[in-house]
């Protein structure tokens, strides 16, 4: 397997970033030593930590650079990741993304430009859903009043939720819930590492080319 892990930190999901870099680390520590994995984080704009690779230590780094910034480029980060990173790799590919759903930023790709490409691409996604609107709402009036600011609104959440729902259905993958804990996350990731293991492909090419 080559693994991608799309790690969304912009200000809505900053709160939980040691976690999620605790987490995305023991992931690929149970990872088999032929499977590759790359890092890529998005706010606004896409950053790739570390290419698909085979080197644990570099990805170990890679992990601990992510840090948050301003806007959120998810449509943006799916595309470029399916198609600049994963487009030209033989073999089985996944992709493992943090986020809430919303997207304030993207300017190039779009919800049901990026849901086609996916469904086409040969990649199985896992989204990592953070409920940010609960946590913001009733923990952090102040940073609420941010990210209201920015056109996060309840009907922009569960757009979001349903957008990541949808990712998962089209392409074979599963929803994870992060919970309160990192014990969450890792059974998430426990649970994302057997599935990896245990699936296959099949290839159907009809007799009739129409």
């Amino acid at each position: 397997f080559t693994v991608i892990l799309l790690l969304d930190t912009s200000l809505s999901t900053n709160y939980k970033i040691e976690e999620i870099r605790q987490a995305a680390t023991a992931f690929v520590s149970q990872l088999r030593s032929q499977d590759t994995v790359g890092v890529i984080e998005f706010d606004g704009n896409i950053h790739v930590l570390t290419d698909p690779t085979g080197d644990r230590q570099r990805v170990y780094r890679a992990i601990g650079k992510a840090d948050f910034g301003y806007g959120t480029s998810l449509y943006d980060s799916v595309y470029y990741t399916l198609r600049k990173k994963l487009n030209k790799i033989t073999g089985r590919k996944a992709v493992v993304v943090f986020t809430d759903g919303v997207d304030t930023t993207s300017n190039g790709a779009g919800y049901d430009t990026t849901l086609a490409f996916a469904e086409e691409s040969d990649t199985v996604i896992f989204p990592i859903y953070y409920n940010t609107f609960d946590w913001n709402k009733a923990d952090d009036k102040p940073r609420s009043i941010l990210l209201n600011t920015l056109g996060t609104t309840p009907e922009e959440y569960a757009l979001g939720r349903k957008y990541l729902l949808e990712l998962a259905e089209y392409t074979g993958g599963r929803v994870f819930q992060a919970g309160s804990t990192t014990d969450s996350l890792t059974a998430a990731f426990q649970g994302i590492s057997e599935e990896l293991s245990r699936q296959y492909n099949l290839g159907y090419i009809p007799a009739n080319g129409g």
